[in-house]
Parts: C-alpha cells; sequence; structure tokens
C-alpha cells in the first residue's frame, strides 16, 4: 500500500507488505530445492578458501560468502563477533549488550467489513498514530491493500523495567505474554473513520492469534556490519 505524499517529499514511494505476501513472492522466485525450512545455524566458520555454516540437523554447508538476515539477535553476527572477539578486532561499542526500553505488540486483522473501516476504500495507505494520554503507550494503525488493518502496540519502559539481551526470559515473548499485553490496551480507542466507536479490543478479537506477536524493539546501531566473507543485512546489522 502506497504512502499519499512520500514521492513529492523523499523522491520515491514507500510500501508496506504483509510478511506472508512476501513469503509467498520470494517461495515463488526461488527454486523450492534451495530453501531448507525448520533448521537453525549453531555455528560458523570461514577462512580464505570459503565459508561454512554449521546447523542444528548436522548439516554442514559450504559457500563463498555467507549473508546473515536473521535479526537482532543474530546467530551469523553472534559468531562473526565471537571470531573479532578472539582475534582482537571487535569494537568496545559492539562488544556491548543489546538494551531495550520498549515492548511491542504488532498484528494484521482478518478482512475487515468496510462499514467499520470505510478508509480501507482509499488508494493511499491511511496511515493513524496516537499517544497515550498519561499512559506509557503510543499505537499506531494502517490499512493495507488486501482490506486488513496492521496495527503496531508500544510501550515505554521506565528505567527499572529497562533490561539488555542477556536479562530477559522467552516467558516475556510467548502467546502468554502477548495474551497479557493485548489485555493491558483493549480499552485503547482507534481512528476508524465510521461512527462507530472502536478499540484495539476490536482489531485484537479480528485478528488470528498466529498473527499477533510480542517483540521488543532495540536501541542500538552495530558499528561492524561485515568480516571476511561474512555480511550482516537487516536488523542483524
Amino acid at each position: 500500500m502506497k504512502f499519499g505524499d512520500v514521492p513529492e517529499l523523499f523522491g520515491y514511494e514507500n510500501y508496506i507488505i504483509a510478511r506472508p505476501v512476501l513469503y509467498n513472492f520470494l517461495h515463488s522466485k526461488v527454486p523450492k530445492e534451495r530453501i531448507h525450512m525448520g533448521v537453525k545455524i549453531t555455528e560458523t566458520s570461514q577462512n580464505d578458501n570459503g565459508v561454512k555454516i554449521h546447523c542444528s540437523n548436522g548439516a554442514v554447508c559450504e559457500g563463498d560468502i555467507l549473508v546473515g538476515a536473521d535479526g537482532a539477535y543474530s546467530i551469523v553476527r553472534q559468531n562473526m563477533y565471537n571470531q573479532l572477539k578472539a582475534e582482537k578486532k571487535l569494537s568496545p561499542t559492539d562488544a556491548k549488550p543489546l538494551p531495550y526500553s520498549t515492548e511491542c505488540l504488532v498484528g494484521q486483522t482478518r478482512v475487515l467489513d468496510l462499514g467499520d473501516f470505510p478508509r480501507l476504500n482509499q488508494e493511499d495507505c491511511q496511515f493513524r498514530n496516537i499517544v497515550g494520554d498519561n499512559k506509557p503507550y503510543s499505537w499506531m494503525t494502517f490499512t493495507m491493500k488486501d482490506n486488513t488493518l496492521c496495527y503496531v502496540i508500544v510501550k515505554y519502559l521506565d528505567q527499572e523495567k529497562s533490561k539488555h539481551d542477556g536479562s530477559f526470559n522467552n516467558s516475556e515473548w510467548g502467546s502468554k505474554a502477548a495474551k497479557a499485553f493485548c489485555k493491558e490496551v483493549q480499552d485503547f480507542p482507534i481512528v476508524s473513520g465510521s461512527k462507530k466507536p472502536l478499540t484495539l479490543g476490536d482489531l485484537i478479537a479480528w485478528t488470528d492469534k498466529d498473527k499477533i506477536s510480542k517483540v521488543m524493539l532495540e536501541e542500538k546501531v552495530f558499528e561492524t556490519w561485515y568480516h571476511g566473507r561474512i555480511v550482516l543485512l537487516g536488523d542483524g546489522e
């Protein structure tokens, strides 16, 4: 979905693409035998002749270059940094923990009734951002071309609750944690374009549970994004 005046402001269009749509597009362009699902990288190694990845299923794959695009907690980046640290080449900034002071809930609804959301009829993406009044939250919604609505809810943590990557528990990011987050924000109002008052709770009710995720928003920019035959892309950079 296109944003209204972006070309005039920046010279190019911005687009929002739902992750399942992107996955399907990539699958249509890449031969199936080149895609391996459910396999995790456990270790990487490299030398002058090439790079290897060691996988959780025992497989070892070799190549000329490795692109790590596996997020802020990238195993590829961690292994690369361990190598740099062993060689005493890792910068002090990159050696520090990855901090965060915000939690985030994201979701995408099922196809909505245009009577509830007449703004879905508009060609350009309808982006609405709301900042909580005396609440440590902000929330935004934006329309998609398939008559669905995406939403992002951000909770700002105080200094006591802020953490770094080594201090959080996996239970904080599971389905129970997402459900608890939903309950916290269910009464927050949204702008729908209709006369019917709606809340984030309505959006959550119209969202399949596998389309709701609780994530953390990291606050660090890494300086080192390549070493030898390994390069990082995206959140892992």
